[in-house]
């Protein structure tokens, strides 16, 4: 399975050093705490698991296995809190993860993804021109993933929520946003585009219920309410398997409502 904006994958730390030396002697490789973070996760224990991580980055401060489990967990906690404030705090706390991550790396295609992930949902709770701000880093990210993996459904994730919030800007914002973009950048934003890239993401983990409701929220957007209602019915069939599933299925009752 390929990493997405909130799974939490077991890092691949094979080929990496098991043991750095230190004046004090060895420090143990983080791939144990890693693998015990992801149990942790899928026992839907986040913060326990981003604790597991947290320790494990600061003993190993350029460990790029280390550094992007964390960006991943703290995403996934930003996603599940209730507060702004809080889902705010966490997203910083999981670009910030993320940009140290590429900085240890800079060919890693993970750190590159999940600075985009952290980038695109901090984007939600900025103000509509922090969003736009914010914009150009995500697309060039997300495009540099798909560039080298065009079947990394998180990139295409990723890409339909940008299209789709370039064109759900309101007018002022949309004018400050052709502006701050450019014309052309601006223009090849499109509801269209939006709907192929989440499609494709939902294809390629059809599991992944966040891939869903995001796909069934365009779809109603653009008032193709059955295609909503179908994507909706789909998250409410499929097993919970991740922390955040049960809200995806809360919210996606809740709109089915709507819908019907």
């Amino acid at each position: 399975m390929r990493p997405t904006s909130i799974v939490f994958l077991l890092v691949v730390v094979s080929g990496e050093i098991a043991a750095a030396q230190t004046p004090r002697g060895l420090i143990p490789s983080p791939a144990p705490s890693i693998e015990r973070a992801e149990e942790l996760h899928y026992r839907m224990r986040p913060r326990d698991a981003m604790d597991t991580l947290e320790a494990a980055a600061e003993r190993h401060p350029s460990h790029r296995g280390a550094l992007v489990a964390a960006a991943r967990e703290a995403l996934n906690i930003g996603i599940l809190s209730s507060e702004e404030d809080e889902s705010e705090r966490w997203y910083r706390l999981s670009e910030g993860y993320a940009r140290r991550a590429l900085e240890a790396d800079p060919a890693s295609l993970d750190a590159r993804y999940w600075l985009a992930a952290a980038l695109g949902r901090r984007a939600l709770v900025e103000s509509p021109r922090s969003r736009v701000r914010m914009a150009e880093e995500i697309r060039t990210l997300a495009d540099h993933v798909l560039a080298a993996d065009s079947a990394h459904a998180g990139a295409h994730h990723v890409i339909g929520m940008w299209h789709a919030e370039i064109r759900g800007l309101r007018s002022v914002t949309r004018f400050f946003a052709e502006h701050l973009l450019g014309a052309d950048e601006f223009d090849h934003a499109s509801w269209a585009a939006a709907i192929e890239h989440l499609e494709r993401a939902v294809q390629l983990e059809p599991e992944m219920l966040l891939f869903r409701i995001d796909l069934a929220r365009v779809f109603a957007e653009r008032d193709r309410r059955e295609e909503a209602r179908t994507q909706l019915r789909e998250v409410l069939d499929r097993p919970t398997i991740h922390p955040i599933d049960p809200r995806i299925k809360q919210e996606a009752q809740e709109l089915l409502k709507d819908l019907q």
